[in-house]
């Protein structure tokens, strides 16, 4: 690389001794553009995307955030929306039924609805940023 910048350093003092400094630094500028260009496709091309699992988990700690729902809300409405009832939810977080319903009724009065299915349709149709 050393020797590079010595070769171009070395043309570059040519062309101001023989007056053709104007094409040095055309080629100088477009040189500039096309490294630009490159970084910009590099980074279209090359840098991952979010999947759909990481934009729907986003979205999900969007929405729990908005509403100030609590780690066990979450993971409770989690489970709703993955279609599951009272006694399952129960069973797969070791807790009773009527624990169950307590959160689900906190999750209710935070974002303002009265049913799972107000709450799911909430949670799809509504633009979270």
């Amino acid at each position: 690389m050393a020797g590079r910048l010595g070769e171009a350093a070395g043309t570059l003092s040519v062309s101001i001794l023989t007056g053709e400094i104007a094409i040095i630094v055309f080629v100088g500028f477009v040189f500039v553009l096309v490294i630009l260009l490159f970084l910009a496709l590099y980074n279209r091309l090359y840098i991952p995307e979010n999947s759909p699992e990481e934009i729907e988990q986003k979205r999900f700690l969007s929405y729990a955030a908005r509403f100030a729902l609590s780690l066990r809300e979450q993971e409770i409405f989690g489970l709703i929306l993955r279609g599951m009832s009272n006694a399952e939810i129960s069973q797969a977080l070791f807790i009773t039924e009527s624990t169950v319903k307590f959160h689900i009724g906190n999750i209710f009065k935070k974002v303002g609805i009265s049913s799972r299915a107000e709450l799911i349709a909430d949670y799809r149709l509504r633009d979270i940023r």
